[in-house]
């Protein structure tokens, strides 16, 4: 599946599901679901792109005519805005993620934890920055 999710372009190599790792496709939700956002969010920048740039082109060629130049403007007014609102969903899925995103749980060794409840006080050992640490 990852394979067919692939897209090429001469000289670039687009992925639109790199979280989801071969053979485990399907295997977890999240992943599925962040795949699938990433998805349509590029999607959604091409197409705004492409609108910006229909915009543009429809305003170079309005010659003057004021109906032609107003309608040239709404369409890149919605696209500005449209932009806007796909940079804020993404900010926000991207915040949502860190939200509920597992955190990792590391322990201290038998020895370590050992060394540090015998110390004047005792305290207890934890994993500061991967480094075991009595507090």
């Amino acid at each position: 599946m990852n394979k067919l999710a692939q897209l090429t372009i001469p000289g670039y190599r687009i992925d639109p599901f790199p979280n989801l790792k071969p053979g485990l496709a399907g295997s977890n939700l999240g992943s599925i679901i962040s795949s699938l956002l990433e998805l349509v969010f590029m999607i959604t920048g091409i197409l705004m792109f492409i609108w910006a740039l229909v915009g543009i082109f429809q305003y170079i060629t309005a010659g003057g005519n004021k109906e032609g130049l107003a309608k040239a403007r709404a369409r890149l007014t919605w696209a500005i805005i449209g932009f806007i609102f796909v940079v804020a969903a993404f900010s926000i899925s991207l915040y949502v993620q860190q939200l509920i995103q597992p955190k990792t749980v590391q322990f201290c060794s038998d020895q370590q934890a050992a060394d540090c409840a015998n110390g004047n006080p005792p305290r207890t050992c934890v994993i500061v920055n991967d480094k075991p640490n009595c507090q």
